[in-house]
Parts: C-alpha cells; structure tokens; sequence
C-alpha cells in the first residue's frame, strides 16, 4: 500500500465514486479488509483493464465537474457527504482568523455528533463570528438550496458537483477546501 488514506479522503473518494458511475462496491489494495494485496484482491484471475492516471488526466477531470468558468461565487458549501470533526477544525485552521466576504454564503453541513465536538472545542462559535454557517443532519444536495436564489455554488465535493446543477439550481465549481476557503474569504475565485 502506497501511503495511509484517511477516513476523510475514503468518505469523499466512495460518495463521488457512487454518485457518478455505476460503482456500487469497491476494493481498494491494502486498504480493503478483502484486498490486503492485489494477489488477495484478484485471486487467480487478472485485472481485465489496467488505466495509467495521469495529472493531466486529473485536471481535466476537475474542469469537466465545473459548470461555471467565471470568478463571481455567492455560495460555498462543503460537507456532502457531511463534515467530520477533523474537517471542521481543518477549515478553522485554514480560515485562521479571517471573516468570510459579506457578499458571499459559506456553509458547513456536519451530522449533530461533530457539531456538538466542535461547540465543545469552540469552534462552532468561533467559525460562525467569522461568518460561516453551519447546517445539521443534511446537505447541499437534498436541502431547499433552490430557494435562496444562489447562483454559483462551490464545493470540495464530487457528490455534489455531479448532483449540485440539477438538485440546486446552481452553476458548480470543484475546488480544493483550501480554495474553497481562499473563495469565502475574497469572494471570488483566485485564478
């Protein structure tokens, strides 16, 4: 196995890998309690494709999951699936300080269980006087998004960047948390 992913990083790999193609299980080598290692994995037979993935490859996936291709955004929303504590306190850490942009929407759905930590740590006081708003037990795809009239919504969510134009009305932008953030805070995509 190459590298530990985290919980996170799994979460958001299977939701997006569930939501966009027809991938109902998936086995990932040294990850997987059933594929400790490839030969676990593939028993006899071989695999009946091999893909390289490239960087490129990667980029232009990215630009394929944006709708939109301007600057402007007037809502940012992470957590579908919804945010762990872990994520929480990343987004705090890289606001570090900073208010979001008075123009733009920034919103943190989690489930009840790591909004109560972060109201434990300080933190969900902390990151709504910065100007984030934080949403329980749904998400951006099944909540009434439609009716707040946002135009360009930007997430770190795959799930959501395949649902988000057809379930929220909303052009989509992909991005990194970081960017995301970066995004919230100026209130407009760097380019």
């Amino acid at each position: 196995m190459k590298g530990a992913p985290r919980h996170e990083s799994l979460k958001s790999l299977c939701a997006a890998a569930a939501a966009s193609g027809s991938v109902t299980l998936l086995h990932i080598v040294g990850v997987t309690p059933e594929a400790r290692t490839l030969e676990e994995a593939f028993g006899p037979k071989r695999p009946v494709d091999e893909f390289v993935v490239t960087a490129e490859d990667l980029l232009k996936t990215r630009n394929d999951m944006c709708t939109y291709k301007g600057d402007e955004i007037d809502f940012i929303a992470l957590g579908c699936p919804q945010y762990t504590i872990n994520e929480i306190v990343n987004v705090h850490k890289l606001l570090n300080g900073r208010k979001v942009n008075p123009g733009t929407n920034f919103w943190i759905y989690a489930n009840s269980y790591a909004i109560d930590l972060a109201e434990r740590m300080g933190l969900r006081k902390s990151l709504e006087e910065a100007g984030v708003v934080i949403r329980a037990e749904t998400c951006m795809v099944i909540s009434p998004i439609a009716n707040w009239n946002f135009k360009t919504m930007m997430t770190d969510s795959g799930k959501c960047s395949y649902y988000g134009p057809a379930e929220c009305s909303t052009e989509i932008i992909f991005a990194g948390v970081d960017e995301c953030v970066e995004a919230a805070v100026s209130g407009r995509l760097s380019k």
